[in-house]
């Protein structure tokens, strides 16, 4: 069991690592000078939504980076229940994460205005 979570709890880490990273550049167009639509999106996720990106960068340390690293570091003689409830844990964890993360996309995106609406 120990060989099979060190070959996949790396490659885990990494991505999670990875994606965690990409979805924090979002945070970088709060750096634009002009009012665009990712920048509202940041805009929001720094301000109204602060509250569901932090749960949502927590669980996703937490379940793909943390308890899979807790994995690779834990005796080999350790029970099988330890094992399944970190496992568990980190399962439900990073379903958490991902399910903030598909929360927050819709709640950021900007509409577009309709076709031939007239400026005001």
């Amino acid at each position: 069991m120990s060989d099979f979570i060190a070959r996949l709890g790396w490659p885990l880490m990494l991505c999670a690592a990875g994606k965690l990273l990409y979805e924090a550049t979002d945070l970088l167009h709060l750096f634009d000078r002009h009012h665009t639509p990712l920048k509202r999106s940041a805009m929001l996720l720094t301000n109204e939504l602060a509250s569901l990106a932090l749960a949502r960068f927590a669980f996703g340390i937490l379940g793909g980076i943390a308890l899979p690293w807790a994995l690779l570091h834990e005796s080999a003689d350790a029970s099988p229940a330890k094992w399944l409830a970190t496992v568990a844990a980190l399962f439900a964890m990073s379903i958490a994460g991902e399910l903030f993360e598909r929360t927050l996309f819709f709640m950021t995106a900007v509409s577009p205005r309709m076709p031939g609406a007239i400026r005001t």
